[in-house]
């Protein structure tokens, strides 16, 4: 079975960086001044930064629907059967069940790590597991 591996930006990569490792990412979502942007694809950490020490109130929600629904169908049409995930933690982002339907609407089998963390952990996490397989 063809497996694709898929983490998300709260890696704290770009997905043009997972896929180095032959992981695919799905980007978070970050709001200020009314405007959503992709993270670590329209705007960096560095970015975000500078617009809280401005003052800025800044949101993150889970990655974009439509951004996944596309990745995930890339996926399939790669030849992919089966999504392992090793996204943000549950307990802080809806993420995991946004993907786990997504897949089931593209017609991938999907399966998942919560790891209970984000950042560089979520990112050995799936790297590891991708080893694994």
């Amino acid at each position: 079975m063809k497996v694709a591996f898929v983490c998300d930006t709260g890696t704290g990569l770009s997905p043009a960086q997972l896929e180095t490792y032959g992981v695919y990412g799905a980007p978070l979502q970050i709001t200020f001044d009314e405007k959503t942007y992709l993270e670590n694809v329209e705007i960096n950490v560095d970015e975000v930064y500078a617009e809280m020490m401005k003052g800025k109130m800044i949101k993150t929600s889970l990655a974009n629907m439509e951004e996944t629904e596309s990745l995930f169908t890339h996926l399939k049409n790669e030849g992919y059967e089966m999504i392992f995930a090793v996204p943000i933690c549950s307990g802080l982002s809806g993420t995991i069940n946004m993907m786990r339907l997504t897949a089931e609407t593209v017609g991938l089998k999907f399966d998942y790590y919560d790891c209970h963390c984000t950042a560089i952990l979520e990112h050995y996490l799936c790297v590891r597991a991708k080893r694994l397989y």
